[in-house]
């Protein structure tokens, strides 16, 4: 069986870089919490609740910061994952933006 790096310099051009990155800033568990925070805020409480949740923001990451958080041991957990959170929102809306600029549907 071939070792994880050689695996790694093996694999095709366009997913070389990925794999090889040091920082995994914005690896696949950070790209599946985006999926997660996009259902929730945006197809499930925006569509419900939009006039409500307007300057609430902080609250809301807050709430999913207590959500998400795993880390029991650790009471600035919640606090973390809130910044992570809002982050990650940003981030989200970010490239939301700008797939709805190029027409990415």
């Amino acid at each position: 069986m071939r070792k994880r790096s050689q695996r790694k310099l093996d694999a095709p051009a366009h997913v070389r870089e990925w794999l090889t990155r040091q920082t995994r800033s914005f690896g696949p568990d950070r790209f599946a919490r985006m999926l997660e925070l996009h259902i929730y805020i945006n197809l499930c409480l925006k569509a419900r609740y939009a006039g409500r949740l307007k300057g609430k923001l902080k609250k809301l990451e807050n709430a999913l910061g207590d959500f998400f958080s795993d880390d029991q041991s650790d009471p600035d957990a919640p606090i973390h994952m809130a910044q992570r959170i809002e982050k990650e929102r940003k981030e989200m809306n970010r490239r939301l933006k700008k797939c709805e600029a190029a027409d990415c549907s």
